[in-house]
């Protein structure tokens, strides 16, 4: 779901929906956890992190819009 929306801000709930669909009540935090264990998967193959947290918003995997937009 990330890479088929890279460069793009995603929130929590995008997510949610995005990967486990919207029939589903799954916490918020699971989101963050599993973008914990997927940074550290992909830290094993390369030396920066691809995903980057935009405070308030969410996430962005790849080149996203600057921190501050």
């Amino acid at each position: 779901f990330f890479m088929e929306n890279s460069g793009r801000v995603l929130s929590r709930q995008q997510l949610l929906d995005g990967v486990w669909g919207r029939d589903v009540f799954i916490d918020g935090r699971t989101v963050d956890v599993h973008v914990g264990r997927l940074r550290k998967a992909l830290a094993r193959g390369s030396e920066s992190d691809p995903i980057r947290t935009v405070r308030g918003t969410g996430y962005v995997f790849g080149e996203g819009p600057p921190s501050g937009a």
